[in-house]
């Protein structure tokens, strides 16, 4: 497993006398998955994150002998106890090191890819709002908006300025610092800090406006080309209501890596077969890489015994007929079927659930390991895939509380068992069974909008955007590189 070494000297320390709340947020803001090292003189006195601030008191310390993220011992961690905690601890994605009171290294474990990858969202909305400038301006006129509060370092004014050219703004370093009234506000450091340290006006992720954008656009597409779209919301182990003894005992009880791939029992309900079992234990992530294409994050090809992927899509097993309608099935970790096998997807299971009703499609693989909460990404894929009149698109998600979006964990709820190993989240969510559910639902729902939607075109499938869309994609693409 990689991690990384950060000695103390790379690392930022403040004195004691300095901690407060409002110095705590303006570090924060910048370097929300850092730690704070906290000195008094010479010594260690505690270790800070950002969910350390409280919003109505001072913050409250604990001593960093009491953070569950710091390594506190009289020896140095052994790299197997390393590689253990950095993969059962998802926050923070790190460990302080602290042997004998004094601060040795810090680790950074695998999912501080996360920050990586807040910074490129936050890049990536600012660029796409020349894309959506349309929709950007009827959306600031509908509600009225004539004044925008913007937070954001120096360095990204130019880029912002270039984004709203329609509207007055007034910008702020920090949230803690906005005077004066304002319909609205949106934090390019980060806005969560801000929602709760700032009740001036009403803070509104660029992102979440974007999405919206791209959905409502997508939509009109759909409808112009006669292509059926549907929406689902991901389960969450969080919506999973009936948990069976193991799945209780993994929530309860983080358990690391390398405990849950010496489990047969907790990877028999990932894998079927022994063969499988061991392709899981060799590492299910390695090799899923990403890369940029028409702007948007998609798979990176692989080949690998159990997992494949050719220009972006995954291996369905079995196929269909190229020549059927499609059936286009796009979204994160899910769709995509981490730690499952090329015949154990959702697209591969809904491909035999149409076999088997003798219904004519092809279903495509489009799902992307890029994470939670990148919905747009998935948006503007869809905008750039080939289709066809006639063809059916499915984005299986992890959406907000939108109107006209069916929950999966519905379906989940109304089949599973008290027996069932289905949700063990972190760090493998992507189960067979439940893949299963999923994909018998989905075949269900394509033959209802089978019925409503036209014969399949028999032209040659064209993106929605069109050449000119792709190529204006791309060139925010060369702008962020």
């Amino acid at each position: 497993m990689n991690y990384r070494i950060v000695p103390p000297c790379d690392l930022h320390r403040t004195d004691i006398d300095n901690v407060d709340v409002k110095y705590l947020v303006e570090y924060f803001a910048d370097n929300y998955y850092r730690f704070l090292y906290v000195y008094r003189g010479s010594s260690l006195v505690d270790v800070w994150t950002a969910k350390d601030i409280s919003d109505t008191d001072r913050p409250c310390s604990a001593g960093y002998a009491h953070r569950s993220y710091v390594w506190n011992n009289d020896r140095t961690p052994t790299t197997e106890e390393l590689e253990n905690w950095c993969q059962s601890h998802r926050y923070p994605p790190r460990v302080a090191v602290v042997v004998n009171g004094d601060l040795v290294f810090e680790a950074e474990g695998p999912h501080a890819v996360g920050e990586a990858r807040g910074r490129l969202k936050s890049r990536l909305s600012l660029a796409f709002c020349r894309f959506f400038s349309r929709e950007l301006i009827q959306w600031f006129r509908n509600r009225k908006v004539e004044h925008l509060a913007v937070i954001a370092a120096d360095e990204f004014r130019n880029a912002i300025d270039d984004a709203f050219p329609f509207i007055k703004m007034t910008y702020f370093y920090s949230a803690s610092s906005v005077t004066g009234e304002y319909d609205i506000a949106m934090d390019f450091r980060y806005f969560r800090l801000a929602r709760f340290l700032t009740t001036r006006c009403r803070f509104v992720p660029l992102f979440e406006i974007l999405e919206q954008i791209a959905l409502d656009r997508l939509a009109d597409k759909c409808r112009e080309m006669g292509v059926s779209l549907r929406l689902y919301r991901i389960a969450s182990s969080e919506s999973i209501r009936v948990l069976s003894r193991l799945e209780r005992r993994q929530f309860s009880v983080r358990h690391d890596f390398r405990t849950l791939l010496n489990d047969n029992e907790y990877l028999a309900s990932f894998a079927a077969t022994d063969r499988a079992i061991e392709f899981l234990k060799r590492n299910p992530y390695e090799g899923t890489a990403l890369r940029v294409h028409a702007g948007i994050l998609i798979q990176d090809d692989m080949n690998r015994e159990l997992m494949h992927v050719n220009n972006g899509v995954r291996l369905s097993c079995p196929s269909g007929d190229s020549l059927a309608p499609g059936v286009h099935l796009f979204g994160p970790c899910t769709p995509f079927g981490l730690c499952v096998s090329d015949d154990e997807t959702i697209a591969s299971f809904l491909q035999c659930e149409l076999n088997n009703r003798a219904v004519s499609a092809h279903v495509m693989n489009y799902g992307c390991l890029q994470g939670r909460n990148f919905v747009l990404n998935t948006l503007l894929r869809v905008l750039t895939t080939p289709l066809r009149r006639g063809d059916h698109v499915a984005i299986l998600d992890f959406f907000g509380e939108q109107t006209g979006i069916v929950d999966t964990s519905e379906w989940l709820n109304a089949e599973k068992s008290t027996c069932d190993h289905w949700f063990f989240d972190a760090p493998m969510h992507c189960n067979r069974h439940a893949n299963a559910v999923i994909a018998r639902h989905l075949a269900e729902d394509y033959l209802r909008c089978a019925e409503r939607t036209l014969p399949v075109d028999t032209a040659p499938a064209a993106a929605f955007l069109g050449v000119a869309g792709i190529q204006e994609l791309e060139g925010v693409r060369m702008e962020l590189a």
